[in-house]
């Protein structure tokens, strides 16, 4: 897997070691890259030979121009093992870096954009460059989710709204907590309560609550147990009723939490990883093959 920015909580498998290069100047824009790769689980050889199998991507032309930050990633796509992490400033060229990845690695390839846009914006350069084909699939993280998910389940609905339809019928219209306990269930589904810890664990949703800064959502004259107890009753309920209706935390968290089966992919590239949380991760370690990079 090769991803931007942030791999934090990844399971061992997942977790890079950093290896920076050295500091450079805002204005240099072609030595913005920094760099940081894996050390592979020790089952797994930190470098292997280079393959003599053909790349699939190699035989398209391309104008880019290769730095030696970008050598550093190209030879470790074609030659090394293991998951990496490369970290770029703004408008160092990061979607364009992984787009030439393409052209150095074999095997089937899934491309995760964070959002719409961006996946518009990479499926347009991809197909500029010629290099688009069965063997790559490029969509956002909530795309693959909701792929597998509906796999299983033919008939779901997407509806935005689906805990606030849940936490009106259990505690009626313009209820007090509401906002806290929507957002504590988001919360919940993001960091996978009921598959990273049991569901009904009060001290760590306390600690989520903690974390995202949710307790300003709270009356300070109620017990902060009734709202965390409540937020466990709606994320059960919304859990259950998965194979019906989906938000948009559910396209992440449901197919992880049921374990449904994906489609093995050889590669992840992931762009604006910063963005990553425990749901998104835990679904590209499903996505990938046993040595899937």
């Amino acid at each position: 897997m090769v991803s931007f920015d942030n791999a934090a909580r990844m399971t061992r498998r997942y977790i890079p070691t950093r290896l920076l290069l050295p500091a450079v100047q805002p204005h240099d824009r072609d030595r913005q890259l920094q760099l940081a790769f894996e050390r592979p689980d020790d089952d797994i050889p930190a470098i292997v030979e280079p393959r003599q199998t053909r790349f699939v991507y190699r035989d398209r032309a391309s104008s880019f121009i290769i730095k030696p930050e970008h050598k550093i990633i190209f030879d470790w796509a074609e030659h090394g093992s293991g998951n990496g992490m490369i970290e770029a400033v703004a408008g160092a060229g990061k979607t364009g870096t992984l787009i030439e990845v393409l052209r150095r690695i074999e095997g089937s390839v899934f491309f995760g954009a964070f959002g719409k846009q961006a996946m518009l914006d990479i499926q347009r350069k991809v197909e500029h460059a010629r290099l688009a084909g069965y063997h790559l699939w490029i969509a956002t993280m909530h795309g693959a989710g909701m792929g597998a998910w509906t796999n299983h389940h033919h008939h779901v609905t997407v509806a935005l709204d689906k805990v606030d339809r849940i936490i009106e019928a259990k505690y009626g219209k313009h209820y007090f907590a509401a906002a806290f306990i929507s957002n504590m269930v988001s919360y919940g589904k993001q960091s996978l309560a009921g598959v990273n810890f049991p569901v009904n664990d009060l001290d760590r949703w306390r600690a989520i609550m903690l974390h995202f800064g949710a307790e300003e959502y709270w009356p300070e004259d109620k017990p902060i147990e009734q709202g965390l107890e409540q937020t466990i009753a709606v994320f059960e309920s919304s859990l259950d009723s998965c194979h019906e209706l989906v938000d948009y935390d559910d396209m992440l968290y449901a197919p992880v939490a049921r374990d449904v089966v994906f489609r093995k992919r050889d590669w992840i590239l992931g762009d604006e990883w910063q963005d990553a949380n425990p749901a998104r991760q835990a679904l590209v370690e499903r996505m990938l093959t046993t040595r899937g990079r």
